[in-house]
C-alpha cells in the first residue's frame, strides 16, 4: 500500500473539482509518479567536482552562461550519461553550507537527451525553511487553482553511492513548460529579474529595460518590444478611460488576479507583490496575450519581510511597496479591485486552517525520515518539528506554518468583512472529467455523479492508501461516510479502462 499512498499524495492536495488526471505530458513520470520521493544519484570520477562547480558559479554568478559539469545521473532506475550539473540560486547559494541548489541539464552534452521529455530539472535546498514544505504546498495550491507554476516533488540525492542531501525537485520554466501549458513555445519568455517591477522608464528604448528583465527565449532576436508595450499599457493608460479593456487586451488578467490573490494569501513578498521579481511572463502566440507564471515561492507563509508591510500575518491584502504599477492600478480600478477581492475570497476557502493542517501533517509524515537523515540540512530535527506549528527565531523570524496559517486566514476573513464572495470563474489546467462529487468538504454522505457513463465501480482510499469503501453505482450514487475519521480521502473511479481520482475532505 505504500506506493499507492505516495501516488495519491502526489495528486495535488488541492485538486480542482474538475479532476486530477490530465492527458499525459512531459514530466509525468517525474511529477505524477507512484512515489513522491525520487532517488537521484550523481556519478563522477572527478574528486573535486564540488570545487569545480563552485568555481564555475563564481565565474558566471548564476546566469544562463554558467558552465555545466558532466556527470552520469541516475534517476530512480534510469541512467543518463554526460548530464550537465551546476549550482544555482542567489540567496540559497550564499551561505556556509555545502548543501547548494542544483540545476540538472540532461541535454547539455548529449543533444536531445531528456528525462521523460524534460531537458532540465532543479533541486532546491530549502535554505530558509526548516519544514521543507513551504514551496511544495504553495506550488501545489497555485497549480490546483488554475494558475501557471512549475510542478514539484522531492528527491533524495546521492553522490557516488553516498547520501548527499534531501531536496525539493522543481520543474524548469522553459520551452518544454511553455509547450505543455500553452500549446506553443515560440513567443518571448521574460523573467522579471533582478528588478522587474513593470515600471515605465519614460521611454520605449529597449536598452532601458535590459538590466531589469531576462529574455529566456528568442535570445538572438533580443526583441523587448512586446514587453515594453505591455509596460506602457500598465503605466500610461488613463483609469477613467480604458485601463481595464487595455490591460485585458495584452494580459491574461483573470489568471493574474488569481496569482496576485494567492501570493498575498500566502504572504509571499519575495515576489512581484513585494521585492518585485521571481516571476515570468510569456507572450502566448495563440492568444496574443501575456501569461503570468509564478516562480520561486519558497518564502511563502510570511518568510520574507519588507519595510512597511508590518506583521505579515495581518498584512492587508491591498499592501504594495512603491513602484508596483500593475497592482497599484488594479486597485485604482473599481471593477478589477472587486475581481481581486473575489479571487482572495474564493481561494481563501482552501487556506482554511483545518484543511491546511491536514495537508501539513500528511506531507510532513512523508518527508520526515528523509529530512532526519539529511546531515547537510540547514536546521535541526527539533526545528523541523517545531516550525510545523510554532514560530522560531534564528537571528531572523521563521513563522510556524500552522500558527501563521491561522492568523493569516483570520486576518483576511476580517478584512473581507461583509464583502460578497461571488462565483469566481477559473480555468484549471485539467478540464476533462467523467464524474463529479459533492459536497466537498462533506460530513456524512458523499454524492457521486457520472457524466457520460451508465454505471461504474468506485473506491474510497485514505491518505495511507488503505481502501475504505468499494461499491457499484449507476449514474448517480451516494456513499455513506459518516463512520470514517476526519481527513483527506480519494475517490477512485474506473470507466472504460480510464482511471480518475478526486480528493475530498471529511469534516
Amino acid at each position: 500500500m505504500k506506493n499507492f499512498s505516495h501516488f495519491i499524495l502526489t495528486c495535488l492536495f488541492f485538486a480542482p473539482l474538475s479532476g486530477i488526471f490530465a492527458q499525459l505530458s512531459n514530466g509525468d513520470s517525474v511529477f505524477n509518479a507512484p512515489s513522491m520521493i525520487h532517488n537521484i544519484e550523481f556519478i563522477t570520477n572527478e574528486a573535486y567536482w564540488y570545487d569545480t562547480l563552485a568555481l564555475y558559479y563564481s565565474q558566471s554568478a548564476n546566469t544562463d552562461s554558467s558552465k555545466y559539469f558532466p556527470v552520469t545521473v541516475v534517476v530512480d532506475s534510469d541512467t543518463f550519461p554526460q548530464v550537465g550539473i551546476r549550482f544555482k540560486g542567489n540567496s540559497s547559494y550564499n551561505n556556509n553550507s555545502t548543501k547548494k541548489s542544483f540545476k540538472i541539464g540532461f541535454d547539455k552534452f548529449i543533444p536531445n537527451q531528456k528525462l521523460n521529455g524534460l531537458e532540465t530539472i532543479n533541486l532546491h535546498n530549502g535554505f530558509k525553511d526548516p519544514t521543507m514544505l513551504r514551496e511544495k504546498i504553495a506550488l501545489d495550491f497555485l497549480r490546483a487553482h488554475g494558475m501557471y507554476a512549475p510542478r514539484a516533488q522531492y528527491a533524495n540525492l546521492k553522490v557516488n553511492g553516498q547520501l548527499y542531501a534531501f531536496y525539493l525537485l522543481v520543474e524548469e520554466v522553459d520551452k518544454t513548460f511553455l509547450k505543455t501549458n500553452f500549446g506553443n513555445k515560440n513567443g518571448n519568455l521574460f523573467k522579471g529579474d533582478p528588478h522587474g517591477d513593470l515600471r515605465w522608464k519614460g521611454s520605449p528604448t529597449p536598452s532601458l529595460y535590459w538590466a531589469e528583465y531576462e529574455l529566456k527565449t528568442n535570445e538572438t532576436a533580443n526583441d523587448f518590444t512586446d514587453l515594453i508595450h505591455l509596460i506602457d499599457k500598465i503605466n500610461n493608460t488613463p483609469q477613467q478611460q480604458t485601463f481595464q479593456d487595455s490591460l485585458t487586451r495584452f494580459l491574461n488578467v483573470d489568471n493574474y488576479l488569481l496569482s496576485y490573490a494567492a501570493t498575498m494569501i500566502f504572504a509571499n513578498l519575495d515576489s512581484y507583490c513585494g521585492s518585485g521579481h521571481n516571476y515570468y511572463v510569456y507572450h502566448n502566440m495563440m492568444t496574443d496575450k501575456f501569461e503570468w507564471i509564478n516562480w520561486d515561492v519558497n518564502e511563502s507563509f510570511g518568510n520574507f519581510t519588507m519595510q512597511g508591510a508590518g506583521n505579515l500575518a495581518t498584512m492587508s491584502m491591498f499592501y504594495f511597496p512603491n513602484s508596483r504599477p500593475l497592482n497599484q492600478n488594479i486597485q485604482l480600478n473599481i471593477n478589477l479591485k472587486n475581481q481581486y477581492k473575489t479571487a482572495v475570497c474564493q481561494l481563501l476557502s482552501d487556506f482554511e486552517p483545518s484543511k491546511m493542517a491536514i495537508i501539513i501533517d500528511s506531507l510532513s509524515d512523508i518527508i520526515r525520515p528523509y529530512v532526519y537523515a539529511d546531515t547537510r540540512k540547514f536546521f535541526s530535527n527539533t526545528l523541523f518539528e517545531d516550525n510545523l506549528t510554532n514560530t522560531i527565531q534564528m537571528g531572523f523570524t521563521i513563522p510556524g506554518l500552522k500558527t501563521f496559517n491561522t492568523q493569516r486566514y483570520n486576518a483576511l476573513k476580517a478584512e473581507l468583512g461583509t464583502f460578497t464572495c461571488n462565483a469566481l470563474t477559473v480555468s484549471p489546467a485539467i478540464t476533462e472529467s467523467s464524474f463529479s462529487i459533492y459536497p466537498n468538504p462533506v460530513k456524512d454522505k458523499l454524492f457521486v455523479k457520472l457524466e457520460n457513463a451508465q454505471n461504474a465501480y468506485i473506491e474510497v482510499y485514505n491518505v495511507l492508501g488503505e481502501k475504505c469503501l468499494g461499491k457499484n453505482i449507476m449514474q448517480e450514487g451516494v456513499c455513506d461516510i459518516a463512520g470514517l475519521p476526519k481527513g483527506i480521502y480519494f475517490l477512485k473511479v474506473e470507466i472504460e479502462g480510464k482511471i480518475e481520482m478526486k480528493k475530498w475532505l471529511k469534516m
